[in-house]
C-alpha cells in the first residue's frame, strides 16, 4: 500500500485539523496520570470499611472520567493516523508528515505551538536532527 506524502503546502493546509487533534492528544496524555491517581485514591477510600455511598459514587465517577479520557485519546490518535501523519511525541506534540524532498523520502516536522510546518528531517532522523525548510 502506498503511503500518502505531503508537500509543504499540503502539510500546512492540514495543520488546523492536525493541530486540533494533537493538542487534544497532548492534553489527554498529560492528564491520564492524574486521572489514574484519582481513581486509585477514590477506589481505596470506597473499599475501606465504613465507606459511604458518596465514596462509592466518587470511585465510580473517577473510573468513568478515566475511561472517557482514554477513549477520547484513542479516538484522536485514530483520527490523526487517518490523516496520514505520524505522532512522534505525545507530551510535546511532535508530528511528522511523510514527504519527498530532492527526490528522497523525508519527514516534515511540526510541534504544537509552532505556527506552521517549517522543518524537515530524514526518515527516522527525529526531532533533534530537524532542519529549517528554507
Amino acid at each position: 500500500m502506498l503511503r500518502r506524502t505531503f508537500s509543504v503546502a499540503e502539510a500546512n493546509a492540514a495543520l488546523p485539523e492536525v493541530r486540533r487533534l494533537t493538542e487534544r492528544i497532548v492534553e489527554r496524555s498529560r492528564r491520564l496520570p492524574e486521572l489514574h491517581e484519582d481513581l486509585r485514591i477514590r477506589t481505596y477510600r470506597a473499599r475501606r470499611e465504613g465507606a459511604s455511598d458518596a465514596d462509592q459514587q466518587a470511585a465510580t465517577f473517577a473510573a468513568a472520567d478515566l475511561r472517557r479520557a482514554e477513549v477520547d485519546l484513542a479516538d484522536a490518535l485514530r483520527e490523526l493516523g487517518r490523516a496520514g501523519v505520524h505522532l512522534k511525541d505525545t507530551i510535546d506534540g511532535v508530528v511528522d508528515f511523510p514527504s519527498v524532498r530532492d527526490g528522497r523520502e523525508v519527514e516534515l516536522c511540526w510541534r504544537v505551538g509552532e505556527p506552521e510546518v517549517g522543518h524537515w528531517h530524514a526518515v527516522g532522523g527525529g526531532f533533534r536532527n530537524r532542519q529549517p525548510l528554507s
